[in-house]
């Protein structure tokens, strides 16, 4: 059986409200993370993205101000636009980055980043 790492994912991933005590090996690939640790990653992935995305499409004011020759705030703020794209680049990379934390691949307790158990 050689894809037993991916057979393991697919199973977590079908039976992710199943009880661990049914689920045997592979109940340590649903622990991973909960809702709540996932949610703080969401944010945080959102709020990186908000800064990413914020400078797009910017245009100053054409005038600047005569005194101090600040064009202060731009010409127009599409705070709507930026928050659907933040959010659909956030869902995104979230998206991976929960694909890889649940797989088995990158893992700290078996495989090639596992520490020796000497």
């Amino acid at each position: 059986m050689k894809n037993t790492g991916i057979r393991r994912f697919v199973y977590a991933r079908l039976l992710i409200a199943s009880p661990p005590l049914v689920l045997g090996p592979i109940s340590s690939y649903l622990h991973a993370m909960n809702w709540f640790t996932s949610v703080v990653l969401f944010i945080l992935i959102w709020w990186v993205a908000l800064f990413a995305v914020l400078p797009l499409g910017v245009r100053p004011v054409a005038d600047a101000d005569p005194v101090t020759g600040w064009r202060g705030v731009p010409d127009r703020v599409r705070l709507v636009r930026v928050v659907v794209i933040t959010s659909l680049i956030s869902l995104v990379i979230w998206g991976i980055a929960m694909g890889v934390i649940l797989s088995p691949y990158l893992s700290f307790r078996s495989g090639f980043l596992a520490l020796p158990r000497d």
